[in-house]
Order: C-alpha cells, then structure tokens, then sequence
C-alpha cells in the first residue's frame, strides 16, 4: 500500500511536470518518490534537474547521495 502511494504522489507530480512546471521542489519531490521505489538511477536524474536550479541544492546533493549509495 505505502508503494502505491508513491506511485500515486508521482503520477501527481509528472502532471506539474507536463504542464510545464519548472519548480526545483517538483523535481526534488519526483526524485525523493523515485528513490523511496528504489529507482535509484532515475532519482539521480531528477536529483541532477534540482540542483541546476541552486534553490534546492542541499536537499539534491542528500538526495543523490542516498541513491548512489544504494546503487
């Protein structure tokens, strides 16, 4: 169930990024549901896309981190 949620909070997310949303929170949020679905790989991609934009920076490098760790 905890999975699905996740999955859930994604598909939500993807919306905002179809739309066009360039909000760094709404890449470091896709890659933090990425990494809690072990998709280490692609949570490194959308870590990267938080981090480009320096808002969420500290979060992105934490988040990276944890995922090249569990890689």
């Amino acid at each position: 169930m905890r999975e699905e949620r996740y999955v859930d909070a994604l598909a939500f997310f993807k919306q905002g990024l179809r739309e066009g949303s360039a909000d760094p929170a709404l890449y470091l949020l896709y890659g933090d549901g990425l990494y809690q679905l072990r998709q280490f790989e692609d949570a490194l991609f959308f870590y990267a896309l938080a981090r480009r934009s320096g808002q969420s920076e500290v979060e992105a490098i934490l988040g990276q981190a944890r995922s090249k760790g569990q890689m």
